[in-house]
């Protein structure tokens, strides 16, 4: 059964465009980046540092706009425009499997950065002499890699669930990740590759994921049961939230899988 969304051939042209594009940058930026700070990665950190400290507004902003649940909100809020849209049941499958695709993004992304080679975060980098946010102290993140950023590869995700289904949305919710991860840049809580990767890594696994043949029973579910809306609001929260409930309650847990 085909549960492919109704994007124009020249839709998906322009997405192919744009997949490439990110698989260019990707291949720049961290392909130096894994085994050492790339130079790249270094001027653009440097570059974008120059907006803090320029007033208390600017850096409020900064730090409202990197950790922001706004903007995890209305991108999840595009998703269930997209879920309107759509009143097929083939559509709404392929949302869903997004959705369960964007929560192994999200797994994947926090063991890369457990297990592969420690990347410290540009703030802690002293040779470059970057300006901190006023009234910020990022200590609880010097003994937390950097690469990827798990916060991008969720944006990521999301935005390949939006882009399967309405090119439109998707380039909306790609402007508004970029916001995000502009802001993270600028702040020294990560560099350049490990947000273009991990916003990369998101949408691969969702694109992937969705075009997995899926068993028939999947397709008996009932999308009007009590049950799957108790599952779909709490999976929205938790994505519009960027998990941090999730990731508080495991930290009692296991402290190594969430920052200090």
């Amino acid at each position: 059964m085909d549960i492919s969304c109704k994007n124009t051939p020249r839709e998906w042209l322009s997405l192919t465009v744009i997949a490439v594009g990110f698989a260019i940058l990707a291949v720049a930026f961290v392909a130096p980046a894994i085994p050492k700070y790339a130079a790249v990665d270094v001027a653009i950190s440097v570059a974008l540092n120059k907006l803090v400290g320029l007033s208390l507004l600017t850096d409020k902003a900064l730090v409202q706009i990197q950790d922001s649940n706004l903007i995890g909100s209305l991108i999840v809020a595009l998703i269930w425009s997209c879920w309107f849209r759509f009143a097929g049941k083939p559509e709404r499958i392929r949302i869903c499997v997004g959705m369960l695709a964007t929560c192994g993004a999200g797994i994947l992304s926090r063991l890369l950065q457990l297990f592969l080679k420690f990347h410290l975060r540009p703030v802690f980098d002293t040779s470059l002499n970057l300006t901190l946010v006023t009234g910020v102290r990022p200590e609880g993140l010097h003994a937390w890699s950097s690469f990827p950023s798990d916060t991008l590869t969720l944006l990521g995700a999301l935005t390949c669930v939006i882009v399967l289904c309405n090119l439109r949305l998707g380039l909306v919710a790609f402007v508004l990740s970029a916001i995000l991860g502009f802001a993270r840049v600028a702040t020294g809580t990560h560099w350049t590759s490990d947000v273009v990767f991990g916003f990369l890594l998101g949408m691969s696994i969702v694109w992937f994921a969705s075009n997995i043949p899926l068993p028939k029973f999947v397709y008996a579910i009932d999308l009007e049961s009590p049950w799957f809306a108790f599952c779909a609001f709490l999976l929205s929260f938790q994505s519009a939230s960027f998990y941090y409930s999730i990731q508080m309650a495991v930290k009692l847990i296991v402290p190594s899988i969430t920052p200090q």
